[in-house]
This record gives C-alpha cells, sequence and structure tokens, in this order.
C-alpha cells in the first residue's frame, strides 16, 4: 500500500542529490554501485563453486502448458514479448554517451574507456546471473525475484544473503540517477539549439541544470501515482523511449558517415546503420507487445512533442530576425542625437507614501510628470483632488471618471487625447507605485491591479512601465511602535 509514497520518496531523495551538483552526487551515488557489483560478484563466485563442490539444487515446481495448441501467432507474440522484457537490461547505457561533456579532458577517450567498462560489467553479471539462473532452477516465485531466489540458495539466511538484498534495493533506485545525469543535459543541448525553452539550458548555483532536474522529477512523480508505480506498465514505457533514442542517435551517426567520409567511413556507417536497423525493429516490438500497457504514451506523445519543439523553435527564430541588427545598420545610428523625449504618467490609486514615493522619482527623469486618478464618481474625485491639493508640488492632477472601476481604458484614452497632447517619438513611462508585504499570505489579502494595468500597457511599443516599490514593516512592529495617524 505504500509503494507509490517510497518512489515518490526516492525520487525527491535523488532530485535532492542531484541538484547538490555533479561532483557531490557522483560521490553519493557511486557507492551503491560499488556495493551491488562487489555482492553480486561474491554471489557468482560462490554460486559457481558451490556448484562445483556437488551441490543439486532443488526440483523447482513447474508448470506444464500445451503450446501445440497455440498458434504461430501466438508464439511469435509470447517470443517477441519476452525480448522486449529483456531489452530493458541494456538500458542505461546511453547515460553515458550523453554526459560525454562532463568528462575530464580527453572527454570522448574518457567515455570510451566508461562504455567498455560497462559493458564488460553487464556481460559479467547479466550472463553470470542468467547461467545460475538455469543452474539452480530459479523460476517464477511470487514474492521473490531471480536474484533472490539465486542468493537464497547459496548463501542462505546469512548476512550475504541480506547484503544482496539491500544492495540489489539500493542500487535499483539509484538506476533511476541515469536519467538524472542524462536528461538534464540532453535538454540542455536541445535548449541552446532553440528547440526548448532557454531556461533549460542554464545551469544553477551548484553548476548542475536544476531547471531540467525539477522538469525530470516532475514528469517522474506524475508517471509514479498515475501508474501507481506498477512496474509492468511502465517498463514498456521506459524501454520504447530509450529505444526510440538509440534508433535516431544510431541513424544521425550513419547520417553523418555517409556524409562525411572519413577514415574507415564504411564500416562505421555499417555499424552505425546495422545499429539503427536493430534499435528500430526493437522500438516496433516493444510498441507492439507493450501498447496496451502504457507504449501507447510515448507512441502518441513523440509527435506531440516534435510538433510542440518546432513551435518553440520557430517562436526563437523569429524573436532572433526582430531583434538582430546588420553591422552596416548599427552604423547609421547615432544614440546621443535620437534621444526619446520621455514623458512620465504616475497612476494615483490615493494619496500615501507609496504614490508620493513615486512622483519623487518621476521628477528625477523627466519635468514632464502627469499624476493620474481614476475616480468611479464624482465624490471620490472631490476628495482626492482635495487631499492632492496639499501636497506642495507642481505636479498637475488629472481626473477621470470610469462609473465601471475600469483603469487601463482611461489612462490609454487620455494618452491618445488632444488634452494631453502626445508627439509621434515620444516615450511614456508609467510609474506603478506598489508596497512590497512582509509574508508571502499577505499578498493575497491586496489587490493586485498594477498586475493587470502592467500586462496592458506593455502591448503598446511607445509606453514604458516602471514599478515603485515601498517595502513595509513588520504587522507587529508597526502596530507596537507607531501610533495610529
Amino acid at each position: 500500500p505504500y509503494t507509490v509514497l517510497i518512489c515518490v520518496v526516492i525520487v525527491v531523495l535523488l532530485t535532492l542529490g542531484n541538484l547538490r551538483g555533479i561532483r557531490e552526487s557522483s560521490k553519493a551515488f557511486g557507492l551503491p554501485a560499488y556495493a551491488f557489483i562487489f555482492a553480486i560478484v561474491s554471489m557468482l563466485i560462490a554460486g559457481f563453486i558451490k556448484l562445483k563442490s556437488g551441490y543439486v539444487p532443488p526440483e523447482a515446481p513447474v508448470k506444464h502448458v500445451d503450446t501445440g495448441a497455440l498458434s504461430f501467432f501466438a508464439m511469435t507474440y509470447i517470443m517477441l514479448n519476452a525480448f522486449s522484457n529483456g531489452c530493458a537490461a541494456v538500458t542505461g547505457i546511453e547515460a553515458v554517451s550523453n554526459a560525454v561533456p562532463n568528462f575530464k579532458k580527453p572527454a570522448v577517450k574518457h567515455a570510451k574507456m566508461v562504455m567498455l567498462l560497462l559493458a564488460a560489467f553487464v556481460i559479467l553479471l547479466f550472463g553470470g546471473v542468467s547461467v545460475l539462473s538455469y543452474a539452480f532452477r530459479a523460476g517464477h516465485e511470487e514474492g521473490k525475484t531471480v536474484l533472490i531466489q539465486i542468493a537464497q540458495q547459496i548463501f542462505g539466511a546469512g548476512p550475504m544473503f541480506y547484503f544482496v538484498m539491500a544492495s540489489s534495493f539500493v542500487i535499483l533506485a539509484m538506476a533511476a540517477n541515469t536519467a538524472y545525469s542524462g536528461f538534464p543535459l540532453l535538454l540542455s543541448v536541445v535548449a541552446r539549439e532553440g528547440y526548448a525553452p532557454r531556461q533549460l539550458s542554464m545551469r544553477g548555483d551548484r553548476l548542475s541544470y536544476s531547471n531540467g532536474i525539477i522538469l525530470l522529477s516532475a514528469a517522474a512523480i506524475l508517471l509514479i501515482v498515475v501508474f501507481r508505480a506498477n512496474v509492468t506498465s511502465l517498463i514498456g514505457l521506459y524501454a520504447i523511449g530509450v529505444f526510440i533514442s538509440f534508433t535516431l542517435s544510431q541513424s544521425g551517426m550513419f547520417v553523418r558517415w555517409l556524409r562525411n567520409k572519413g577514415k574507415h567511413w564504411r564500416l562505421k556507417a555499417f555499424i552505425n546503420g546495422f545499429g539503427a536497423f536493430v534499435t528500430a525493429v526493437v522500438v516496433v516490438i516493444i510498441a507492439i507487445t507493450k501498447f496496451r500497457q502504457g507504449a501507447w504514451i510515448v507512441v502518441f506523445l513523440v509527435p506531440i512533442l516534435i510538433f510542440l519543439m518546432m513551435k518553440v523553435k520557430k517562436h526563437y527564430t523569429a524573436v532572433a530576425r526582430q531583434l538582430r541588427m546588420a553591422p552596416e545598420e548599427l552604423e547609421t545610428i547615432d544614440v546621443e542625437k535620437d534621444v526619446y523625449r520621455n514623458r512620465v504618467i504616475v497612476p494615483v490609486e490615493s494619496v500615501n507614501k507609496a504614490s508620493i514615493r513615486a512622483l519623487r522619482y518621476a521628477k528625477t527623469i523627466s519635468d514632464n510628470v502627469v499624476a493620474f486618478n481614476v475616480s468611479i464618481d464624482e465624490e471620490s474625485a472631490v476628495k482626492i483632488r482635495e487631499k492632492y491639493a496639499l501636497l506642495q508640488t507642481d505636479i498637475p492632477l488629472v481626473v477621470k471618471y470610469s462609473p465601471f472601476r475600469k483603469v487601463v481604458e482611461p489612462l490609454l484614452k487620455f494618452i491618445e487625447s488632444a488634452e494631453y497632447n502626445y508627439q509621434k517619438g515620444d516615450m511614456i513611462t508609467v510609474i506603478l507605485p506598489q508596497f512590497s508585504v512582509r509574508a508571502w499570505w499577505h499578498a493575497i489579502l491586496h489587490n493586485h491591479t498594477r498586475l493587470f494595468i502592467e500586462k496592458e500597457l506593455l502591448k503598446h511599443k511607445h509606453i514604458v512601465v516602471s514599478v515603485m516599490p515601498l517595502q513595509l514593516k513588520n504587522d507587529d512592529f508597526v502596530l507596537k511602535n507607531q501610533k495610529h495617524k
């Protein structure tokens, strides 16, 4: 009943570990891997010694199935299903290629060494466990994995048995770290190319791609909750995603060798082309056999993601073209000569410390300043005029009526009116007074009209919006030390 909660906690811990930075996370996540390798290698050595000494495993209960009644297509489906399940065992190697920029120089050489070591360990551990599972007649047993069955026969209920169990649990939890080490880095590359938001290409304070890590964690938690942490459903989703990336990377390398015909390019093109073909076949097999178990999500999601990435790229390209200026254009611009004439408007809801502070600032940047108020009736207009008249200022106050309490429309009409005498080429700075509260929940209690005004005004290219903050003190301090006025 606590499977989902445990999985979510593990994801949160992995997230916090990776947010600490590359060096700190590699040290923390390296120990479980070494412990697991030690446990499995010890089990393999002890298992082969036990078999060599004449140990005879107990007969496992076997359920005989009449395969003769199965059609050719049914047998093919069962074999393909088993094949797709086994393909998940070779996933994870993509993390090495994705993380090449994190290796010490020469990065490619070190990455190749790690890839060879990884392949050697996979062959040794996976192959050794497969041999022992056959020799010790391990099979399907409810509540016990094949690894646990083998360890129980070799070590009994001793300390090594529990060590294998513990290291297996931890390494399975840590296996998710391959996504943390690869996905944010890959996403940063995609973002730098303009196919994802630019924020995903930026490193955090600890030199990790914090935005990508948080996005990955949110997606992982969502999948865990939706699929109720069911491994059978998630493994197909995971495997098809990985092998699609394998197919794309192998196809990309194949095209690269065809374009750049370097040394031994035919052999390299054949290897990558064959790899692309094999992984593409695996994708098709997984998509068919695991379609109803979750693979359909990837089948539909990938085209949607590609469409969104193309839209993002299109937007960034359009923005770049609008902002770009050729060198010959820059030579024709005289910044000192083409200075904008700045005019300032200060919306004043009431005469208080925040609005007075904004008016004072307005006088420092322009001599053409207007205080602007929107009143709902004559009575409100009279009150603010009387209070404003008490100020010793030459800044005129303009009051407009808006029975429906609209603020932006009267302000824009005033700017465009003959009364304001706006001239083409003028830049209008609208200074919005705002007070900054201490506690986060205080913000909920106040009107956020400023946000709506700012949003509408920024749609006009000749209007600049500036915010004049006034930091409020703590409530208890004010009530204790200042008398009510």
